[in-house]
């Protein structure tokens, strides 16, 4: 059996000690296009692990979205708004705001690196969510290179990634109402939920073995 992926989580899953979970991105972590902060997707994620491990103390998730940004400025404020927390899990989403900049898909992966390197030397685990799979990211020409772009980092540093893109798209076949709101962008709050529900799942399934 390989190890888990999310190995501090797996330890304070085997321990019942509860999580610390910081989501880190811009806006679809802030969680604009959604109804209320409390349909946020970190909002709701406390809610989807505890209903998954009913047995686990409630996990404590603190929503460090900032709306806007892309890889510089998250890296700008990752020890102030992350590592000062001492997180037990990282989920960092990023991609979307490079590839709406039409930023260099090169320079988007090495600054991404060195913001990944600095988080994993300070001890947490961490979980990459990429770009989503929305229509206004469909007008971006290239936008599947930083969708593969967060792909090889993840292989790179040996830590898992929430393949969004690809969620969405198969969220999009199966539920008639819309994943987004009309910037083609942002969320609905069905999109939040359906994305709680997935990076729930997640977190469970690589802190119990790796994939």
């Amino acid at each position: 059996m390989t190890a888990p992926l999310l190995a501090r989580v797996a330890a304070k899953l085997a321990a019942r000690q509860p999580l610390l979970i910081v989501a880190f991105g811009s806006s679809t972590t802030e969680g604009v296009g959604a109804s209320g902060p409390e349909r946020s997707y970190p909002s709701l994620l406390p809610g989807e692990l505890a209903r998954l491990a009913p047995d686990q103390p409630p996990a404590r998730v603190l929503n460090r979205g900032v709306g806007g940004e892309a890889i510089d400025e998250m890296r700008a404020r990752l020890q102030r708004d992350v590592l000062e927390e001492d997180p037990d899990l990282v989920i960092w989403q990023m991609g979307t705001n490079a590839a709406m900049r039409r930023m260099d898909p090169d320079y988007f992966a090495d600054s991404a690196a060195q913001g990944i390197a600095q988080l994993l030397a300070a001890g947490p685990d961490l979980l990459l969510m990429e770009p989503q799979g929305g229509p206004a990211m469909r007008t971006v020409r290239h936008s599947p290179a930083y969708r593969n772009a967060v792909r090889a980092l993840g292989r790179r540093f040996g830590v898992p990634v929430l393949r969004r893109y690809d969620l969405m798209h198969r969220w999009g076949r199966r539920y008639d109402a819309p994943l987004v709101i009309e910037d083609g962008l942002h969320m609905t709050d069905l999109g939040y939920a359906l994305l709680a529900q997935a990076t729930a799942r997640a977190i469970l399934r690589f802190a119990r073995a790796g994939d």
